[in-house]
C-alpha cells in the first residue's frame, strides 16, 4: 500500500449485510439498497430494527418492549430486574417486570405474582369472573365465576374444604377436614349437618346434630361406649350404654309420653313404663319376671 494513503474497514460486510443505518423511525430511507439493516433510535415499543428488502418494503426483524415478526422479544432494562413484555400472534401476551410475571393466551391465564402473594392459572383474569386455581403463601384454592370453589386447602389452619365451602355460588354443600381438631363434617349453607366425625374426643354424629332443622342425629360415643339416637336435643328411640350394660328402647326422658322398655344386664331386668295394660280376660301366652329393688314380680303376656 502506498505512502500515505490509509484504509479502514470498521464495517465488514458478511453474506448479505452491506451496511447499517440508524436514524429516526421517520427518517427511514426508501428500501432499495437489499441486505441493509435500519435501526430507529426513537421507538419506545414496538419494531426497532429492519431489514431492507430491496423491492421498496422493509421486514421487521424485533423490536423493543415485545412484538417483532413472532419473537418474544424487546428487552427493557428495569434498574433491579430484566422485564419482556409485548403482543405476540395469537392473541398471546407476556408481561414480565421486576415484581410479576403475567402470560395470556386466548383467554387463559398465567399469573405469577410474588408482591401480592397470588399465583394463578386458569380461564380469565385471576381477580375476575374466571375458573382457575390460586395459590397464596398458605393456601391454595380454585375458583368458578367470582367465587371460591371446589377446593381450599389452608396449611396454615390445617383447614381442607372441598364444595361449595362460601355457601355463594350454588347450594353450599361442602365436605370439610380440621385437622387442628381431628374432626371431618359436613355443612350446608353455613350450617354443619349430616356428618360429623370427631376422632380427639371420639364422638361421632350423622343427622341434624346442629339443630338446623328437627334435631334429629345419630351419637356414637366411642368414650362411654354408647349409641343413641336424639330428637329435639332429647334422648329418645335407642338408648344403649355398653360399659353400663342398659339398653333402653323408646322414651326414657319424657319428651312426649314416656313410655320405654329396658333391659339392665347386670340386674338382669327388664323395666317397662307406661306401657297401657292388656285386656286381663285374653289368654296368657308367658310371663315376664321383673326385678325391681330386689323384688321379683311376674308380668304376664298375651295372644292376641
Amino acid at each position: 500500500m502506498g505512502s500515505g494513503i490509509k484504509f479502514i474497514s470498521q464495517v465488514l460486510n458478511q453474506k448479505g449485510a452491506p451496511a447499517l443505518y440508524e436514524d429516526i423511525i421517520d427518517n427511514r430511507p426508501a428500501a432499495t439498497f437489499e441486505g441493509r439493516l435500519f435501526f430507529a433510535t426513537d421507538v419506545v415499543s414496538g419494531d426497532t430494527i429492519f431489514r431492507d428488502n430491496g423491492d421498496g418494503t422493509w421486514s421487521a426483524l424485533a423490536g423493543n418492549g415485545g412484538g417483532g415478526a413472532n419473537f418474544i422479544n424487546g428487552v427493557t432494562n428495569l434498574g433491579a430486574g430484566v422485564g419482556l413484555g409485548g403482543s405476540l400472534d395469537q392473541d398471546t401476551e407476556i408481561l414480565l417486570d421486576a415484581q410479576s410475571f403475567k402470560f395470556t393466551y386466548n383467554g387463559d391465564c398465567l399469573l405469577l405474582d410474588p408482591v401480592n402473594d397470588l399465583y394463578y392459572f386458569g380461564k380469565g383474569n385471576a381477580l375476575d369472573a374466571g375458573c382457575g386455581t390460586h395459590t397464596t403463601a398458605t393456601t391454595i384454592y380454585t375458583q368458578y365465576s367470582f367465587y371460591p370453589i371446589g377446593i381450599e386447602l389452608d396449611f396454615f389452619n390445617q383447614i381442607y374444604k372441598f364444595g361449595d365451602f362460601n355457601n355463594n355460588a350454588n347450594a353450599g354443600t361442602s365436605l370439610i377436614i380440621d385437622d387442628s381438631l381431628q374432626t371431618i363434617y359436613t355443612s350446608r349453607i353455613g350450617n354443619d349437618i349430616g356428618l360429623k366425625l370427631n376422632f380427639d374426643s371420639s364422638n361421632y354424629y350423622l343427622g341434624d346434630f346442629d339443630f338446623v332443622n328437627s334435631g334429629t342425629y345419630l351419637n356414637i360415643n366411642d368414650n362411654n361406649g354408647s349409641i343413641n339416637t336424639y330428637s329435639s336435643g332429647n334422648q329418645v328411640g335407642i338408648i344403649l350404654s355398653f360399659d353400663n350394660r342398659t339398653y333402653t328402647l323408646g322414651d326414657p326422658s319424657g319428651s312426649n309420653n314416656g313410655s320405654s322398655f329396658g333391659v339392665d344386664d347386670d340386674q338382669q331386668t327388664l323395666t317397662c313404663t307406661q306401657v297401657t295394660s292388656l285386656d286381663p280376660g285374653l289368654l296368657i301366652a308367658g310371663w315376664i319376671k321383673i326385678k325391681v329393688d330386689n323384688n321379683y314380680y311376674v308380668m304376664p303376656y298375651y295372644s292376641i
